[in-house]
């Protein structure tokens, strides 16, 4: 399984390749190298700061937008459950949404470039690790061209 991080030009800036498929993105992420460097701290996220145009100069940390599988930490955010809205938690939602996208449009871009991952990968585990990861720096490399 491949879980990523990538910033709004569609780059991967950290990836975690290796646990089976079969698992939640949330048990994942919990035995994930990343998951444990996140929670202690140690993954050098940037200081909260103001937002462009922000005239009350409120600073804004940085997270990630998942979804419900995820546990509710400060650097998670995921959108209010359907059950409880109104129309600014609806707009909240929708703008999440959209930021969403943009991960799934950097695995589709991977997708689409790489053809060995329009089905199962028939490689040993460590060989499909490599494969993953290979991808996904010859991805950053060629978007960058």
């Amino acid at each position: 399984m491949l879980m990523a991080v990538d910033d709004t030009n569609c780059t991967f800036t950290l990836i975690d390749v290796g646990d089976l498929g079969k698992n939640s993105n949330g048990a994942v992420f919990r035995h994930s190298s990343f998951g444990k460097l996140l929670k202690q701290g140690k993954c050098n996220v940037p200081n909260a700061t103001g937002l462009p145009q922000d005239t009350n100069h409120e600073l804004f940390p940085y997270y990630l937008i998942c979804n419900e599988a995820f546990p509710l930490l400060p650097y998670f955010m995921w959108q209010f459950p359907e059950q409880v809205l109104n129309d600014g938690k609806i707009i909240f939602n929708f703008r999440l949404s959209r930021g969403g996208t943009n991960v799934e449009c950097t695995f589709g871009m991977l997708t689409s470039k790489f053809h060995v991952f329009d089905g199962p990968i028939a490689c040993n585990e460590d060989c499909t690790i490599a494969i993953i990861k290979g991808a996904c720096v010859i991805h950053n490399f060629i978007h960058f061209l």
